[in-house]
């Protein structure tokens, strides 16, 4: 039987962790098996487990591939204010579209070891990610504020605190635009932006 290439590799491993978002999100974590994964990718278990040692790992994967996906769109804002970032998480169809079922796989966390180390890592990191996108805006609105140059210390305490206010105020959002069917979601988002700074 002929090696798989590297490129390959990272094909299955993209196929498997797809297929386990898939599962992942219909199902829940608890109750979605290794042969839910299985079945769902098209390969056979040999192949999955050449590639990951049980469902805890493929589950980190995946919120590794969550992480890169968001990098990535993160690094095309130029200089984004809070409110240009509240505007492009509302504009992805994924987040929109996944929302419901991931609150779902994050209320796991409370009961299962593995989803709560892995929301952790996510919450860790989507904070950096953020924080480090609005550094440049930062330096610009403290200093518009203050006429002076913040310190470093300043702008990192600043950024920080901002970056956990956007989140907050974007989950909030989604939790009661998601519980309230009835209400006007873009209302309710343009309420939700107005709480954040320009």
């Amino acid at each position: 039987m002929p090696r798989l290439t590297e490129a390959t590799k990272q094909a299955r491993r993209r196929q498997i962790i797809d297929a386990a978002f898939t599962c992942f999100t219909a199902k829940g974590y608890t109750h979605t098996s290794m042969s839910d994964i299985i079945k769902e990718s098209g390969l056979s278990s040999g192949s999955i487990y050449s590639h990951f040692d049980g469902k805890g790992d493929i589950l980190h994967a995946t919120v590794q591939q969550r992480i890169d996906m968001i990098t990535a769109a993160y690094q095309k804002l130029n200089t984004p204010s809070p409110r240009d970032i509240m505007r492009m998480i509302f504009s992805t169809s994924a987040v929109e579209a996944n929302f419901t079922s991931m609150l779902r796989i994050r209320l796991e966390a409370f009961t299962v070891p593995e989803v709560q180390e892995s929301t952790n890592t996510l919450f860790t990191t989507l904070h950096d990610i953020v924080a480090q996108s609005l550094t440049p805006w930062g330096q610009q609105y403290l200093k518009a504020k203050n006429k002076r140059k913040p310190s470093a210390d300043e702008l990192h305490s600043f950024v920080s605190d901002t970056a956990d206010a956007l989140i907050l105020t974007f989950q909030g959002f989604m939790v009661r635009s998601t519980l309230s069917a009835s209400t006007n979601r873009e209302h309710l988002f343009n309420i939700a932006l107005n709480l954040l700074p320009e």
